[in-house]
């Protein structure tokens, strides 16, 4: 979900016209035209709506190439300028979105080739997202723990003190914290790791928790 959707966005959506994606964008560029446009598209794009924004000026596009045929010289020289600056538009929101894809694919690769577990969890404390370090450390593979609870890994005995000192960083909402427990692997042996764990939250609340853990066996 980006930002803020107008009020008639899904009754438009509905219509079966154009999707939401799409309406969205056009919105987008019906809101900011002009040279205030590309800054408009990059700040959507790192807000993960690339899609609704390079859906929306491909929309606009059509829609002055049609309204251009039924307008005057002067007219439709004034919207080929328009489509113009759109082209430009289109081809820097187009770079923007490759420029991010590709940041993502190395901070993928950087994540995944850390020697230290690198995980991140809803506000509950499920797993969605684990390094292949935590694949190997824990003898675990990405799919067994997406989704599981934090708190199954930990040796049983220390579970409530590990609860325990989570929660109060989580009511505290104290961005760091560290702490050594006991965990369980896959094959039932026993290691200790030791973590430094984020919490992720905005004005609304915590969002989740990111953590880094290490073999302190």
């Amino acid at each position: 979900r980006c930002g803020g959707l107008p009020r008639w966005l899904p009754h438009a959506s509905a219509t079966g016209v154009y999707s939401a994606t799409m309406l969205l964008g056009a919105t987008l560029m019906a809101t900011y035209p002009g040279e205030s446009g590309p800054l408009v598209f990059a700040t959507m794009l790192a807000l993960g709506c690339g899609l609704a924004v390079l859906t929306g000026i491909s929309v606009r596009l059509m829609q002055l190439a049609r309204e251009r045929a039924t307008l005057s010289d002067n007219a439709a020289d004034a919207l080929a300028a328009s489509e113009d600056r759109l082209k430009l538009a289109l081809d820097k929101a187009q770079r923007a979105q490759q420029i991010l894809q590709e940041q993502e694919a190395r901070y993928r690769q950087i994540v995944n080739g850390a020697s230290d577990i690198i995980y991140r969890t809803d506000e509950n404390g499920h797993f969605n997202f684990v390094n292949s370090a935590a694949e190997r450390v824990l003898e675990m593979t990405a799919d067994t723990l997406i989704g599981r609870h934090y708190l199954t890994l930990i040796r049983e005995d220390a579970r409530e003190a590990a609860r325990e000192f989570y929660a109060e960083q989580a009511m505290q909402q104290r961005a760091n914290s560290y702490y050594e427990f006991p965990v369980t692997t896959g094959s039932g042996a026993e290691i200790w790791l030791g973590q430094n764990v984020q919490v992720i939250a905005d004005d609304r609340g915590i969002l989740g928790f990111q953590g880094m853990a290490r073999d302190i066996t």
